[in-house]
């Protein structure tokens, strides 16, 4: 049933029209706000996945380096 049925006045039908459009013009803003929002984090976890593939692929490289034994230099070669 709605609020007319119930005998509401002209003015207090357009107060509650008034106060609901207000209130989705507040929810669209902030609803944009978040697409907005969104749309960063989206381009952030994009540029911090290929951040992590290259280190994974150059940590893989690394590991798959030849592993030289240290030699120290000799105590008179120094002087």
């Amino acid at each position: 049933m709605s609020h007319l049925s119930k005998g509401w006045p002209d003015s207090a039908h357009a107060l509650y029209t008034d106060t609901l459009k207000a209130n989705i013009d507040s929810l669209r803003v902030e609803r944009d706000g978040y697409r907005v929002a969104t749309a960063v984090f989206a381009r952030a976890m994009n540029v911090l996945t290929i951040e992590n593939t290259n280190l994974r692929k150059e940590l893989e490289k690394a590991r798959s380096a030849t592993v030289r034994p240290f030699t120290p230099p000799s105590a008179g070669a120094s002087r």
